[in-house]
């Protein structure tokens, strides 16, 4: 998960998820998908989605995609115990994360009305916690989806939702860390800022640089690379992801 730094929203005039987005970047606070459709916001200081910004301070917005934003009216409350990308370090490039993303084997059972239409083996990038925060927040907004057993590694998915394309934000995340790795031999080359453009397209920047720490050494390339240029669409990240 993305950890952000904000600054003050611009005032001029623009559509209120675009000026929040001016912020913090074009993508799910939370599942770091990028918000081509329908972004939401969400006032955590309120704990609800919000339609006009008003007098509500730019520290307590987050953006939101249309699945992360389902489960948090779902889930509607106090968000003590949360691990939030502007509450604290989310993600560190090196040693132990709070968030940390790998790819897993698991089942995919496809069922209509319990009866199983469809089962395979699949890859899928599979997001856990390290501390409790972390936990209950993928917990809470579903960061897995809400198909997945993570005790048997089994994803079950309702014939309809496959259909529709419900939550497809583990498919797009595993799509990404397949993008990511084929794409490490390119990693401190002479295409440094053609592969930024490519992981700012992509989204998930938690699962491009989980790949990608592995093989480039150097922080001061990795900060390049993921963070520290204000007015790219990675704005707004915070660089306590290079601390160790």
């Amino acid at each position: 998960m993305r950890p952000l730094i904000k600054s003050d929203m611009p005032r001029i005039a623009m559509f209120e998820a675009d000026r929040v987005m001016s912020v913090i970047g074009p993508y799910c606070s939370l599942c770091e998908r990028p918000l081509r459709d329908g972004p939401e916001i969400w006032d955590t200081a309120r704990d609800a989605i919000i339609e006009r910004i008003g007098n509500a301070r730019v520290d307590s917005l987050l953006m939101l995609c249309v699945n992360c934003a389902g489960w948090q009216r779902r889930t509607a409350g106090s968000q003590a115990g949360l691990l939030l990308p502007d509450w604290g370090l989310t993600f560190r490039a090196r040693g132990d994360s709070p968030y940390r993303y790998s790819l897993e084997r698991v089942t995919v059972r496809i069922v209509d009305d319990n009866e199983t239409v469809e089962e395979r083996e699949d890859d899928a990038v599979i997001v856990s916690g390290s501390t409790p925060e972390a936990i209950a927040t993928i917990e809470r907004f579903r960061l897995n989806t809400p198909y997945y057993d993570a005790a048997t590694k089994r994803m079950t998915i309702p014939r309809h939702d496959a259909l529709t394309l419900a939550d497809r934000r583990v498919v797009m995340r595993t799509e990404v860390w397949h993008d990511a790795a084929d794409l490490l031999s390119f990693a401190g080359g002479p295409a440094l800022h053609s592969l930024r453009s490519i992981i700012e397209a992509g989204g998930f920047w938690s699962v491009w640089l989980t790949l990608f720490a592995a093989v480039i050494p150097a922080d001061d390339m990795l900060g390049r690379l993921f963070g520290l240029y204000p007015l790219s669409q990675l704005r707004g990240t915070s660089t306590r992801f290079l601390e160790r």
